[in-house]
């Protein structure tokens, strides 16, 4: 049957009732009837079909656009989130665009008064990036995350939303972080400790991008992991040469200003050990002897003599006890010699003078009355030019110190 022109619009409508697709639509109009032109006036029909159109998933992709790599490492990076996992935890993620180096910081909420600390932590580690790209979550839209981005500086490039190819390195990455955390909660282990395995295995492995592993395009060097590894270090001369010099430096000015020596410990001395004082009326140090057990270079091992507690301690937290016993100085004797000053010291109970002249004679005592002239010059002679006095020996007539240690 051919349908006239203008019947054909109507027809193609009626066969399309159901819409069935624009072959079956096709198949229909062909056992029924025929105009010219029937195959693509069905297809313009349903090209203009919106509950067509709406049901019909498009698989029609763009070429893949792929991003410059920066000249160094943490110029441009990339964040997002991942989680929650099994304990209520999410982490943020941040991913160096040239070393391919991840840094995952556990955060409560992703919120951006959780999410600012943890990328401060992270920039303080490696510095802050020029970009750093981050999808339009709300945490990133916020108001406080744009006062963080002007005060540090770096340019917060947002991504297409809803299209994760736009940062396909990191989500590619959190493929992998996933999978490490369900495979550590499967096995009953902590989740969070196994992160830094998978962590530390996976910036020692080489990148398929770059050939070469994170750690040794972000720090320059090979980084020792529990496998075998040969660790090749090319040192700075200057500055371990400069690092030398100034540590002689500064033991020189140090110990001229501390006026430092050895200690004298050794093993077996009886010390006392400094303790922490919690108010002015503590003693420096422990008033309980430590005997000492060990002694390698400035660090000492002590045992407290009570309990038999062991402490390790700086040498500077010890002093030497030399004797521990009680003892009392012996009586002392204090002897003027004729160099050393007289002293002038009152009362027979203290001090008793002996003289070393002959004592006078008696008869001169007891008959006093009876003298001559001669006597008399002699007297006043005497009075004139006195002798000189004899020396004086003091002696205690008991203990003058006793010391109780």
């Amino acid at each position: 049957m051919v349908i006239p022109k203008s019947l054909q619009e109507q027809v193609i409508s009626i066969c399309h009732e159901g819409h069935i697709g624009i072959v079956k639509t096709k198949q229909l109009l062909r056992s029924r009837v025929w105009f010219p032109g029937i195959e693509k006036s069905v297809e313009r029909k349903i090209a203009i079909c919106i509950p067509c159109q709406a049901s019909t998933n498009s698989s029609q992709r763009e070429p893949l656009k792929m991003s410059p790599t920066p000249r160094g490492p943490w110029l441009q990076a990339s964040a997002d989130f991942c989680g929650p996992f099994p304990t209520g935890e999410t982490v943020l993620v941040v991913l160096d665009a040239y070393s391919k180096y991840p840094e995952v910081e556990n955060v409560s909420s992703v919120a951006a008064k959780d999410t600012i600390p943890a990328l401060e932590r992270i920039f303080a580690t490696h510095g802050i990036p020029g970009v750093l790209k981050i999808d339009n979550g709300p945490s990133f839209q916020s108001h406080a995350f744009q006062s963080f981005a002007k005060e540090k500086g770096f340019t917060h490039r947002k991504i297409t939303p809803l299209w994760l190819e736009a940062n396909g390195h990191i989500e590619g990455f959190m493929k992998n972080l996933r999978k490490a955390a369900r495979t550590a909660h499967s096995q009953g282990k902590d989740w969070r400790r196994e992160l830094y395995v998978f962590l530390a295995n996976y910036r020692a492995t080489p990148h398929p991008i770059t050939g070469k592993s994170p750690y040794q395009l972000c720090m320059n060097r090979t980084v020792r992991i529990k496998p075998p590894t040969v660790v090749k270090t090319t040192p700075d001369t200057y500055a371990m040469q400069k690092g030398k010099d100034s540590k002689e430096k500064m033991k020189a000015y140090a110990d001229q200003k501390r006026q430092v020596k050895p200690h004298n410990l050794n093993a077996g001395d009886i010390t006392l050990v400094k303790q922490k004082r919690l108010n002015k009326a503590s003693p420096h140090f422990e008033p309980v002897p430590y005997t000492t057990l060990d002694v390698k270079g400035s660090m000492i091992t002590a045992r407290r003599t009570t309990d038999q507690k062991e402490v390790t301690r700086n040498s500077s937290h010890f002093k030497k006890v030399p004797n521990l016993s009680g003892s009392t100085i012996p009586d002392t004797e204090l002897v003027l010699a004729d160099e050393q000053a007289p002293l002038d010291f009152e009362g027979p109970e203290i001090c008793q003078p002996t003289s070393t002249s002959a004592p006078q004679e008696e008869s001169g005592q007891e008959h006093p009355g009876e003298t001559d002239g001669s006597q008399d010059n002699a007297t006043l002679a005497a009075a004139d030019h006195p002798a000189p006095s004899p020396p004086v020996t003091f002696r205690s007539a008991r203990p003058i110190f006793s010391f109780f240690h």
